[in-house]
């Protein structure tokens, strides 16, 4: 009988039908899948390179581990101590990281190697990283088992990270092995300047600390900074913990010209590799009767000239510059003159700096109008007979909408109108007859008490400076007319309104600063900052104590360096790794927050030997090494692992 007779067929269709159905009934639902994996990576021991192999002479290191892995910055995480002249070959291929040893590498005699894996090893499926694994062997009979620890920070301000910088320990005891030998040990310090040297053996060696820009582990790039302990470090049968922090230092490289830039007609601008300042000497060249105008912002000069000649000269310290202008367009000459306030914080007896992008080179003080700034009344609902109505400056309610300018009283010297009714509608008043540029901002019809101020204005360093009786915690309004100003290209604004607010005299208050337990025979420089600007600056010298006080300081916090002025050149000076000079100590020592209505008083004792930092962080001594014993014979390596022979040890 044939198995797919008819019989057999309509026997089957009841079947069919029912596991259908019972498909259909199932309860669906999604996988579920276990805890997310957080563990890392562990090294498989038995089917590894054996961890602290002491005589080592094998020419490549395998090491398993429990899963799949990948490499990531292997240039970056990676760092074998002591150096190798032949950086190895280090591959990952399924569980497996393999490091074969260039076969030119001869290694150093009876030293422990140790390869700091870092953050290199990661779990290949959930990125879990083995962090702190090292592998460590010996050339010589012993694993050494000395260590220094220390903390490393940035010799002018502390303040700052001085993460990722090499630490080494040279054996060549000559000053000039950072030029000329790679160093015995090295590590890199952690995020916050803390190191650990781990495996070390007893010797004296020299200890430096390097930002190695190029990572060839010397002091060979103006660019890159250093550090050094005054004496050479004697390593004996302890570990050891620096007593206080290597400082890292830069060169004081001359300032150099890094670019110019001419960007429109009449700008130019040069950037410096460090701040400049105003005492920028130009002299020029060709033609010998141009005139530029000059500003300073941090590194970069800015010069402004005005002249259509085809082509100028001028120089600027030890550079020449040869400039051919853009031709002058109307395009130039049709904009109009910006201002705005310099300084933010505006103190009642400050005078007000405005500044234009331009130099200025004339103002029509009657043609500027100071005014406390308008505040808008907000309609008041009396009842619905009455419907809709304003409050006057009396509170008194009024209904009336004229659009209609009742009366303006100006006073003959322009600087004062009473404080009379005026209700402005917009089309209905000449604006070149009187700026009134908070009419913008008035509905068509309200009563406004306008206080107009008396000021001063004149030209400062090519700026607009305005001096006046400012109300403190008031806001103000200054219009000026078109023509109010013209800049040094003969330029004019056009009708401008500028808002600023005077801040209130309790934001100020006194401070007294007194500084003790000074040397009569050092010179000192105070400063005093907030955030990193300077704000005060004082000089120190032939006295034991000294005392200062500043009065109307904005309320806030401050901090105090102090730095012990050796050369007395009134500025801080960087060390000199040749001449063994160190950088000059400063000394930070936050102040009291300041508070409104109570004036500072601080006393600040200069203690030399005093460690600025915090307790020096002790790192973690846990690193991911294997429980083996470091005497494993050579007969437990495994048969499987690769074996070139003997390594060549120097």
């Amino acid at each position: 009988m044939k198995w797919f007779s008819k019989d057999r067929i309509y026997f089957l269709i009841p079947f069919l039908f029912f596991s259908i159905w019972l498909v259909s009934c199932a309860k669906r639902g999604n996988l579920q899948g276990g805890p997310k994996d957080k563990t890392p990576p562990q090294l498989v021991v038995d089917k590894s390179t054996p961890n602290l192999l002491t005589n080592f002479d094998l020419g490549e290191i395998v090491l398993v581990f429990d899963e799949f892995v990948e490499l990531k910055g292997i240039d970056k995480n990676i760092l074998i101590s002591p150096p190798m002249e032949f950086p190895p070959d280090i591959k990952q291929r399924g569980k497996k990281v393999t490091v074969r040893l260039d076969d030119r590498e001869l290694l150093r005699e009876n030293a422990t190697y140790s390869i700091d894996f870092g953050k290199a090893i990661v779990d290949y499926n959930a990125g879990n990283i083995l962090e702190g694994f090292k592998y460590i062997f010996a050339t010589g009979p012993v694993i050494d088992s000395l260590s220094l620890k220390g903390k490393v920070i940035k010799a002018f301000d502390s303040a700052e990270q001085a993460g990722e910088i090499f630490v080494m320990l040279f054996d060549n005891m000559a000053d000039s092995a950072i030029l000329n030998d790679r160093p015995f040990y090295i590590v890199k310090t952690d995020e916050d300047g803390n190191f650990k040297l781990a495996n070390l053996r007893p010797d004296t060696f020299r200890l430096i600390a390097m930002d190695d820009k190029n990572f060839n582990y010397q002091y060979d790039l103006d660019a890159e900074g250093i550090g050094f302990a005054d004496s050479l470090l004697v390593l004996a049968g302890d570990s050891t913990a620096l007593d206080e922090p290597l400082k890292l230092f830069y060169k004081d490289l001359p300032r150099e010209l890094v670019s110019s830039q001419l960007r429109k007609y009449g700008v130019l601008t040069h950037t410096y590799s460090k701040a400049v300042d105003s005492t920028l000497e130009i002299v020029n060249i060709y033609p010998p009767d141009i005139e530029f105008a000059k500003r300073v912002n941090k590194d970069t000069l800015w010069l402004y000239y005005d002249s259509q000649i085809d082509s100028f000269s001028y120089r600027i310290d030890s550079d020449t510059m040869i400039v051919k202008p853009p031709v002058r367009d109307t395009v130039f000459d049709e904009r109009n003159i910006p201002l705005r306030l310099k300084y933010v914080d505006l103190a009642p007896w400050d005078k007000g700096i405005f500044q234009s992008s331009t130099p200025l080179s004339a103002v029509d003080t009657s043609k500027i109008i100071i005014y406390e700034k308008y505040i808008p009344y907000s309609p008041v609902s009396t009842n619905k007979e009455r419907g809709d109505s304003l409050k006057d400056s009396t509170g008194a309610l009024r209904d009336t909408l004229s659009p209609k300018v009742d009366s303006i009283l100006i006073k003959s010297d322009s600087t004062t109108v009473s404080t009379d009714t005026i209700l402005i509608k917009m089309d209905s008043l000449a604006m070149d007859s009187l700026m009134l540029a908070d009419s913008l901002r008035i509905a068509d019809s309200l009563k406004v008490d306008t206080v107009y101020l008396s000021y001063t204005g004149q030209l400062a360093d090519n700026n607009l400076a305005i001096s006046a009786d400012w109300k403190g915690g008031q806001e103000y309004t200054m219009s000026l007319l078109p023509e109010a100003v013209t800049d040094m290209y003969s330029r004019s604004n056009d009708t401008l309104s500028i808002e600023f607010a005077v801040k209130d005299s309790s934001a100020y208050d006194d401070m007294t600063l007194r500084i003790t337990n000074l040397a009569d025979s050092i010179s000192y420089v105070m400063e005093l900052r907030k955030d990193k600007e300077v704000i005060k600056k004082r000089f120190i010298n032939g006295v034991s104590e000294d005392s200062v006080v500043y009065t109307q300081m904005p309320v806030g916090k401050y901090i105090v360096w102090l730095i012990e002025d050796l050369n007395t050149d009134q500025k801080w000076t960087t060390g000199d790794y040749w001449s063994q000079r160190q950088p000059e100590i400063i000394k930070r020592f936050p102040l009291q927050a300041m508070q409104s209505g109570f004036a500072l008083d601080a006393t600040i004792e200069w203690i030399k030997n005093e460690i600025e930092v915090n307790d020096l962080v002790p790192l973690n001594d846990s690193t991911t090494v294997p429980s083996i014993d470091p005497k494993v014979p050579k007969s437990k390596i495994p048969d499987s692992l690769p074996n070139k022979g003997k390594r060549g040890i120097k």
